[in-house]
């Protein structure tokens, strides 16, 4: 065997090592890519919490940014409604009991004892706050009912930048049941500040005059007050109707008012002048409801209509 074999030999040999070094590992990656095991993704199944962190990612499944947790139970943060402590009128009918992520940016995030306001496209925290309250459905304008860290409450609005609806400067805020085409109406809030309740607009606009019991209800002419078990009916400018009557329970149905006295429901369309209709109650009949059904008003009770009344022109 001469020198010139032995020199092929080695190249020969030289290039198999080499070939092996390059597909070797590829075929490695390419096993583990194959079964959705890629070594060098940090989250190979794209959970949302992993390894003490979450995780966003785009549409395309792109990582966009990360959240450090610094606890177990880091996640998205979950309504929280206090309106019953008021007896308020609320809506009670919404399924979405989490938060998600908000206009492909925003996340608030319950991490410990507070809630973090988190933008995913700059990773940063942009504000703390204590409750979030979304009445677990979507509330006009993307608004977000918040109490900050000094048990203040205020309202923000987070579409492609984060604007100020109501300032924190509030006891204590909340939405009444006014769903519209699926979408909770945010036009109207019922607010409490130094004692005191009144209804604000989304500009933060007083709309009435200030009452001393908690705000539980209102329409376009009447605002409903309740305490201790007495219903105070006023109109925007604070004047009190039926003083002297004792009411336990009131139903709105638009402008229309029901009130129960006494064990006696009246219906009334307009508080200056008499009641349209009076409907002494037994002990059975509770949960009074009224609905407008083909020009008509529609009493019910438990469920059970006991009584109608034809609407006139």
């Amino acid at each position: 065997m001469g020198i010139p074999d032995m020199i092929n030999k080695k190249t020969v040999l030289v290039t198999i090592i080499i070939l092996l070094c390059i597909f070797a590992p590829l075929t490695v990656v390419s096993y583990f890519l194959k079964e959705e095991k890629n070594p060098f993704d940090k989250n190979p199944h794209h959970d949302f919490y992993y390894k003490n962190m979450l995780w966003f990612y785009d549409e395309d499944d792109k990582l966009v940014n990360t959240f450090a947790c610094t606890t177990d139970t880091c996640n998205y943060a979950s309504s929280i409604i206090k309106d019953d402590s008021y007896e308020i009128n609320y809506y009670k009918n919404g399924s979405l009991t989490q938060t998600s992520l908000i206009n492909n940016d925003y996340a608030f995030i319950k991490d410990g004892a507070l809630i973090k306001l988190f933008s995913v496209k700059q990773g940063s925290v942009l504000q703390n706050y204590k409750t979030i309250n979304t009445y677990n459905t979507n509330i006009e304008n993307d608004a977000y009912i918040l109490e900050n860290e000094n048990n203040l409450w205020g309202v923000v609005s987070l579409k492609e930048n984060i604007m100020s609806i109501l300032p924190f400067e509030y006891s204590y805020i909340a939405l009444k049941d006014n769903v519209v085409d699926g979408i909770l109406s945010s036009k109207t809030f019922i607010v409490e500040k130094d004692d005191k309740w009144y209804l604000v607009s989304d500009d933060n606009t007083s709309l009435t005059s200030l009452y001393n019991e908690p705000i539980v209800d209102y329409n376009n002419r009447y605002v409903i007050t309740k305490k201790e078990g007495r219903v105070r009916i006023y109109n925007y400018a604070g004047l009190e109707y039926l003083p002297n009557e004792f009411v336990s329970d009131y139903v709105l149905e638009g402008n229309y008012l029901g009130i129960i006295s006494q064990n006696v429901f009246y219906l009334y369309n307009n508080l200056d002048s008499n009641y349209l209709k009076a409907i002494t109650l037994n002990e059975e009949e509770s949960n009074i409801e009224m609905e407008i059904d083909n020009n008509n008003i529609v009493i019910k009770s438990n469920g059970n209509v006991i009584d109608t009344l034809a609407l006139t022109a």
